[in-house]
């Protein structure tokens, strides 16, 4: 059977569990072949949805596997889907773990997206940021970026944001931290979410 055959929209299902499966059985296979033929099929919009689908997936086991195709996922942030927009961000995010380099680089459009895009596309986003600020070389780059992220971000994603940097932050940009929480946690309504930002305040502050 081939992988286009195991997807759920093949078996006539409406539950990701055959998308998940095929993903680690073409990891656990080393399936190269099957992952393009999932790139090929992502024009098809029957199963468009499917395959970005197991191919996130399988950049979530093993990012390496989809690296090669950074280009495409790239091509899909102006998709007029948004399923397949923050699919592709997903996998670029997962694709940034093994080449920071391309991600580094096509960092603009990622941004346009992610200003343009739903609240998963924006995750995603900081998720790529994230990844870059772990190595030295990207780090001021994206902290900056990141910063301008906390600042515009939703409020309901703004604590996550928050907690997501503090894992990344260095000292030299404490105090510009700090700032960016206090000017944004007044703008928060909802007291548990407001909380998680504060408690991430006080670490800094102590």
């Amino acid at each position: 059977m081939s992988v286009i055959e195991a997807l759920s929209t093949s078996l006539k299902l409406k539950i990701q569990d055959p998308n998940i499966a095929l993903a680690k059985e073409i990891v656990n296979s080393n399936n190269e072949s099957g992952i393009l033929e999932l790139i090929n099929e992502l024009g098809n919009k029957k199963l468009a949805s499917d395959c970005i689908k197991v191919l996130y997936e399988i950049g979530y086991l093993q990012p390496q596997l989809i690296k090669k195709y950074a280009t495409v996922f790239l091509d899909l942030l102006a998709h007029k889907d948004n399923r397949m927009q923050w699919g592709a961000m997903t996998a670029l995010a997962e694709i940034s773990k093994v080449n920071p380099e391309f991600v580094f680089e096509i960092l603009s459009e990622i941004l346009q997206a992610s200003d343009q895009g739903s609240v998963i596309t924006k995750d995603q986003a900081v998720n790529v940021l994230i990844e870059l600020a772990k190595l030295d070389s990207y780090y001021h780059k994206a902290f900056s970026l990141l910063n301008e992220q906390l600042l515009k971000a939703p409020n309901n994603q703004f604590p996550k944001y928050v907690e997501q940097t503090f894992t990344i932050y260095k000292p030299e940009d404490k105090e510009v931290f700090i700032k960016t929480i206090e000017l944004k946690i007044v703008e928060i309504d909802v007291e548990s979410k407001r909380k998680r930002a504060d408690k991430i305040l006080q670490k800094l502050k102590k």
